[in-house]
C-alpha cells in the first residue's frame, strides 16, 4: 500500500529577520490558498527603480513523501520556488 504525505513550507526573509510557515495539506486549493497568503502577506515599499518592490525573499517549498508500506520503503521530493527581494524587473 502506498501512502503520501504533502507538507509546505513559506519562508520571508526581510531586514534579518525571517517568518516560516509549516503545514500538511490534503488538497491542491490548500497549496494554493498558502501560497496567496504567503504573496499578499510580503513586504513590498517603492524604490527607485520600481514603485511596487517586494523587500523580502521568499521561499515556497513543497515537499512530497511516498511510503510503501509492503515493501518498506520512502521517497521524497521537494521543488523551492524562490523569489529574491527586488527581482520584479528581470526579464528572460
Amino acid at each position: 500500500m502506498q501512502v503520501y504525505s504533502v507538507i509546505i513550507s513559506i519562508l520571508e526573509i526581510w531586514n534579518l529577520l525571517s517568518l516560516n510557515y509549516r503545514s500538511y495539506v490534503q488538497s491542491e486549493q490548500e497549496i494554493f490558498d498558502a501560497m496567496r497568503s504567503g504573496h499578499y502577506n510580503r513586504t513590498w515599499a517603492a524604490t527607485n527603480m520600481n514603485e511596487h518592490s517586494s523587500r523580502s525573499h521568499l521561499v515556497f517549498c513543497l515537499g512530497i513523501e511516498q511510503k510503501d508500506t509492503v515493501k518498506k520503503t520512502i521517497k521524497r521530493g521537494k521543488l523551492y520556488l524562490v523569489d529574491l527581494a527586488g527581482s520584479e524587473k528581470v526579464w528572460l
